[in-house]
């Protein structure tokens, strides 16, 4: 799908059915995002960066993933963090039934609570998919949709770029209200993260009111 056509459809969706972009309180907010950890090596660096500059971000969870580090979903909400369900296959919807899609992610709701007695109320699809086979299924698990407005590209646009192209790039193109897709199972995310944030917030951006995702 043409990204024009994307971003169209995005806008078009109402906000109580998926959040795009942060709440109009928040015009000069940035927040970040993370998705298909947990890394037992990278997760750890990533969550250390948002402690030192006392930020609060939120981790999109792959089920079939946690069994690398399962401590890691109860340490991610201890340290005061969103975590939100990724699927438990990171499987395209496409070749998936909707009762096999639902199932799916289902099935990572369980084993986030499993772990930490908690349940998502955060959906994020596999390649950020806008259909009505996800929307209906994150809304009949109770879950609100949450999409994005940049993202840094590490494995996609920008795979073959080193950290400091990719924090340059991305921090050209943000603006008040972003919300910023990240890896956090990327090895070169910690340093683009770091980085990031000290020039943004050195330009006067907002990085700590999670609060204005919902």
């Amino acid at each position: 799908m043409d990204a024009s056509l994307r971003k169209f459809i995005k806008k078009s969706i109402p906000r109580w059915l998926i959040t795009t972009q942060l709440h109009r309180k928040g015009q000069n907010t940035v927040f970040f995002t993370f998705d298909d950890g947990p890394h037992p090596d990278i997760t750890p660096r990533v969550l250390d960066i948002l402690d030192t500059h006392r930020l609060i971000g939120a981790f999109f969870i792959v089920g079939n993933r946690i069994q690398r580090a399962p401590h890691l979903p109860e340490v991610i909400l201890k340290r005061g963090h969103l975590l939100g369900n990724h699927s438990y296959t990171h499987r395209c919807h496409e070749h998936l039934s909707f009762v096999q899609y639902y199932a799916d992610i289902k099935l990572c709701s369980r084993r986030i609570y499993e772990l930490t007695g908690h349940l998502p109320v955060l959906y994020r699809p596999p390649y950020g998919e806008v259909t009505l086979k996800s929307l209906l299924a994150s809304r009949l698990l109770g879950m609100r949709f949450i999409h994005w407005t940049i993202a840094t590209g590490e494995y996609s646009f920008a795979k073959s770029l080193r950290s400091e192209q990719i924090k340059d790039i991305a921090i050209s193109n943000i603006r008040g209200r972003d919300i910023l897709l990240m890896h956090d199972d990327n090895a070169l995310i910690p340093h683009v993260l770091d980085s990031m944030i000290i020039e943004l917030e050195n330009r006067n951006f907002n990085l700590a009111n999670a609060h204005l995702l919902l």
